[in-house]
């Protein structure tokens, strides 16, 4: 069985905590991109950054660095979209994505993604808690198929994943909260940082 392909968005300014890319904010000794691919290759066939960035700046992650095809930098769709677009060329069906900002991916995320995906194809991510469901349309399986409706979106200005997978009936897998940490929590404040550093500690 093939092994889908990963995609790591890592376009985002981590400008919250110095501007500096989020990609690169140090977390447990190492920046987070580092802990996002180690978390997905035991999980992906192959692995690509999404990054308008000079490629040369991830060169010594030894992975494909992919620009946005669309003008602007319209945001995670744009990252999708290229994706989308690396994944058609090389003949896959789907991809799963994840932004860089989120370190506790579970080694269950692409067996579960995928099964949950098995009859529309899409399929994104949801993590629950005390019965309060948090919604992570970012992190998900998309189809190639998408990109013709993802590029239309984009030109009529829509931006928003969340709504975007909700028009095209992705299925919401949920993954449970478990040891007060959410799979998904994502840092976006220094704040975040010193608790997800709190959350690695023994």
């Amino acid at each position: 069985m093939v092994q889908i392909s990963g995609l790591i968005l890592a376009g985002g300014q981590a400008r919250r905590m110095g501007g500096t890319e989020k990609a690169f904010i140090t977390l447990d000794g190492g920046p987070l991109l580092t802990h996002v691919i180690d978390a997905l290759r035991p999980q992906c066939g192959t692995l690509a950054i999404s990054s308008n960035s000079p490629p040369p700046l991830y060169e010594s992650f030894g992975l494909p660095v992919l620009a946005d095809g669309v003008p602007q930098q319209q945001g995670p769709l744009s990252g999708i979209l290229a994706g989308l677009e690396w994944a058609a060329r090389a003949g896959q069906s789907q991809i799963l994505c994840v932004p860089v900002d989120v370190p506790f991916i579970p080694d269950t995320l692409v067996a579960r993604l995928t099964d949950g995906a098995t009859n529309s194809g899409f399929s994104v991510a949801a993590s629950s808690q005390n019965e309060i469901l948090r919604h992570h349309p970012v992190i998900g399986v998309w189809p190639v198929h998408l990109r013709d409706e993802i590029r239309a979106a984009l030109a009529d200005g829509d931006r928003r994943v969340g709504q975007f997978a909700l028009r095209h009936n992705a299925t919401i897998v949920t993954f449970d909260v478990e040891g007060g940490i959410d799979p998904f929590f994502n840092i976006n404040t220094p704040q975040d940082r010193i608790d997800a550093e709190a959350a690695l500690k023994p």
